[in-house]
């Protein structure tokens, strides 16, 4: 059942639209994946460039938008 909960969240991360809702992903399920993985490689999972995600967590650091 986990595994099922776990492929829903993946699935529901990966098809949202909203860059939020997939880092949120990555925080909850693979913390040590933002600390341990290239931010490029984080932006591509997000369908982001590298540069939105500098601005993305810069404005979540700062809690704008």
């Amino acid at each position: 059942m986990d595994t099922h909960l776990f492929d829903k969240e993946l699935i529901c991360a990966k098809t949202s639209g909203r860059t939020e809702v997939r880092y949120q992903f990555l925080e909850q399920y693979h913390l040590k994946v933002i600390s341990s993985v290239p931010q490029k490689d984080i932006a591509r999972f997000l369908g982001i460039t590298p540069q939105g995600l500098s601005r993305f967590l810069r404005m979540r650091k700062s809690g704008t938008g």
